[in-house]
């Protein structure tokens, strides 16, 4: 499990105290019955804040855990940006290559960043696919926040996507097919750790 606390959370930038500026800072002490209350220093699982405050927001405290979880946040966010890139049984990546036959980067991006989470990859073959790929879109694919890469990648796809209403229907029920999934990853994720 990946633990924040409202300490790390501010000096990550979650604001809290500027108007319209840490609105995901303050519902979660209000969830929490305030920071003093609760702590600043306490830890809170990102659990918490996922019940309290959504995946997006969870997924910003990631970059916010103890000091002694940031290695297994590391890889597991590795792994789980991996996942979001391909989406759902592969279906963002499959659309990609439908979209632009023959371009294996995003594929390779994505195998090499897995196998770097798992250690059989060293950081200067990641270094050199993403450089390979530095000049197409597909680069971004693995080098952007987890839940970045699925909504950028998804919304390219579904601009090549023709605009019949049939489409736009199918469409429509996969992306709330991928929250839901994308919600499940990260709860396996969290206690996988």
């Amino acid at each position: 499990m990946l633990h924040t606390t409202f300490n790390l959370l501010k000096l990550a930038g979650a604001c809290g105290q500027t108007p319209g500026c840490g609105e995901g800072y303050d519902k979660l002490a209000a969830y929490l019955g305030g920071t003093k209350t609760y702590g600043k220093d306490t830890p809170i699982a990102l659990t918490v804040v996922l019940d309290s405050n959504g995946l997006d927001d969870a997924l910003w405290c990631a970059r916010a855990v103890l000091p002694e979880e940031a290695a297994v946040r590391d890889k597991q966010i590795r792994l789980l940006a991996c996942d979001y890139a391909a989406g759902k049984d592969g279906w963002l990546l499959r659309l990609y290559e439908e979209q632009y036959p023959g371009d294996t980067r995003p594929r390779q991006a994505i195998e090499v960043s897995r196998r770097y989470a798992m250690g059989t990859e060293t950081a200067q073959e990641l270094k050199a696919t993403a450089k390979a790929t530095a000049t197409a879109r597909a680069a971004a694919w693995a080098a952007r926040a987890a839940r970045e890469v699925a909504r950028a990648t998804g919304e390219a796809a579904k601009a090549a996507w023709e605009a019949r209403a049939a489409r736009e229907a199918a469409w429509e029920a996969r992306v709330a097919g991928e929250s839901v999934w994308q919600r499940e990853q990260f709860v396996a994720m969290l206690n996988a750790t």
